[in-house]
């Protein structure tokens, strides 16, 4: 089952590096917000966060259906809008940042590497990837302040239900629609040595091997002290932390 996990978790690892790749290098043509479909065209940060502003007036928030959070999902037309105007503020940013580079290059990043999770009246939840890793946040669309979620694996359950589970080091953490932060689920806040992860991840861009099984209202999950080695059971040769108690959560 542990070995099951981690092979999992490292296949899922190289998959989710190998479409940032492709995806950044993928010439695909950029729309922006009021439909141009010319790549060379940019539109100022300020006027692009107007228009984002403009659009959610009638929105209802909700999640999108994405469970592996790579922007899979098909978006309605209104959902598309919403797409393209923050691909038009995260282009600007970019171009902003690298007023060197060519314009075409920042658009075509932004497309590719700005998904959207959640719709809310002011806080939309978006990942942000490129080439190394993708990193979900919480989009603030009156300030323009992206703040981003603790690292870890994240789990989303839309449709099932309106929530994504994140599972850092030392905490668990949920996002529920249109909210500012990020909430800590009650019980899961480690100290000390403490951690969820076992100590052994082997593979591109795994920096976390936890030990879990979880439903879309809770999760199981061991707890491992890192200040202490142990022979990993599961993978002749490799040590791991040794596994001192597990938690049951809901969420």
């Amino acid at each position: 089952m542990k070995k099951t996990l981690l092979i999992g978790v490292t296949v899922v690892a190289v998959l989710v590096c190998t479409f940032a790749v492709w995806k950044l290098y993928s010439p695909k043509v950029t729309p922006t917000p009021s439909g141009n479909t010319n790549p060379t065209t940019l539109v100022d940060e300020k006027t692009a966060l107007a228009t984002l502003q403009a659009d959610l007036q009638n929105v209802t928030p909700h999640f999108i259906a994405n469970t592996e959070g790579n922007g899979h999902a098909t978006l309605t037309l209104e959902e598309q809008k919403i797409q393209d105007d923050l691909v038009a503020i995260y282009a600007a940013r970019y171009a902003a940042q690298n007023p060197s580079s060519p314009a075409r290059s920042w658009l075509v990043q932004a497309q590719n590497g700005t998904w959207l999770n959640a719709i809310g009246k002011r806080y939309i939840l978006l990942t942000e990837a490129d080439v190394k890793k993708a990193r979900d946040q919480i989009f603030d669309t009156q300030t323009g302040v992206a703040t981003p979620i603790p690292d870890g694996l994240r789990f989303y359950f839309a449709p099932d239900r309106d929530i994504v589970l994140y599972l850092d080091l030392q905490a668990i953490h949920t996002y529920s629609l249109d909210q500012s932060t990020a909430t800590l689920v009650p019980g899961s806040q480690l100290s000390g040595t403490e951690t969820y992860h076992s100590g052994y991840a082997e593979g591109i861009g795994v920096d976390m091997d936890p030990r879990y099984t979880k439903t879309k209202n809770s999760i199981t999950i061991s707890v491992f002290d890192s200040s202490k080695m142990v022979p990993n059971p599961d993978v002749q040769g490799a040590q791991m932390y040794a596994k001192v108690g597990t938690k049951t959560l809901s969420f």
